[in-house]
């Protein structure tokens, strides 16, 4: 028998589930919750329409702008100080992967008072690998775009500026409450955009498979096993399969749905061991 754990938010995935964000907060008491997006989601009218649902449920809104690709520790730090200080008890993610890991990272600052630098918990570079607790609040991420999987999984990538490092913020402290997948949200995609999100996805479940067949071999503790093992085949012939008619036509719903259910399937089965080189080195050049 093979023993092994598996992880998964509250995902709902459907047409316009990003609308039920503000009735899962007001359900579970939340009073005050903090937005986090970059321009292009403003840009879209999205980030307006969840504030102005989030408002309409008489929750205060506060929203966290300083969002960019590779996220830097320094506007997680600023962002994550100013939750705590707002009593902020819901953090959500609008967006891409960067939006999504810069909620995470302020969601871990706020479920550790006492830390003044979110790398004191991240792994790599001159981050301190520090043990932290999960906030009493709740995370909810609301995906963009179909690449990351961060809206699914345990970790989040972080900038260290200063020496250009990529570090690792990983836990289930930061694994999502719930995960609204909405495919529509995919359509505004453009075609570099709606590619390049759909090759990390990709590269996730081949990455992951590939070294889950030598994971109790090179480490016992690493967890892949046949769940994981399915979502990266399936995830693989989702994406496969889907991508080019989303490339071709990018108004096909159920293509759009397909590729996005491939990247979340990534993203879950990808998170119990890790990745091979292939990421590593991709992150050497910024991707």
């Amino acid at each position: 028998m093979e023993n092994f754990y598996t992880q998964l938010p509250l995902i709902f995935f459907e047409e316009d589930a990003w609308k039920k964000a503000a009735g899962i907060c007001k359900l579970q008491g939340v009073t005050k919750a903090m937005l986090v997006f970059g321009r292009n989601t403003r840009k879209s009218g999205l980030a307006d329409k969840v504030a102005a649902s989030f408002e309409a449920m008489a929750i205060t809104v506060f929203e966290w702008t300083k969002v960019k690709p590779d996220p830097s520790y320094h506007d997680i730090n600023e962002g994550g100080h100013l939750a705590r200080k707002l009593g902020v008890n819901a953090v959500i993610g609008i967006g891409g992967g960067s939006a999504m890991d810069t909620a995470k990272g302020i969601y871990c600052m706020l479920g550790n008072p006492q830390t003044e630098n979110v790398m004191d918990h991240c792994f790599g570079g001159r981050g301190k690998a520090l043990p932290m607790k999960r906030p009493m609040a709740l995370l909810i991420m609301i995906p963009t775009t179909s690449g990351t999987g961060s809206e699914v999984s345990t970790g989040a990538v972080i900038t260290d500026d200063e020496i250009q490092y990529k570090a690792t913020l990983g836990g289930l402290q930061i694994l999502p409450n719930v995960a609204l997948m909405d495919p529509k949200l995919d359509m505004s995609m453009p075609f570099d955009l709606t590619a390049n999100t759909a090759f990390d996805a990709l590269t996730h479940a081949i990455e992951s498979y590939l070294i889950g067949g030598l994971a109790h071999k090179v480490k016992p503790m690493m967890n892949f096993n046949p769940l994981t093992d399915t979502m990266a085949l399936e995830a693989s012939r989702l994406i496969y399969h889907n991508l080019p008619t989303c490339l071709d036509h990018p108004q096909d719903l159920d293509a759009r749905a397909a590729v996005k259910y491939g990247a979340m399937l990534a993203g879950i089965g990808m998170c119990p061991g890790g990745l091979t080189l292939g990421h590593g080195i991709g992150q050497l050049f910024g991707a």
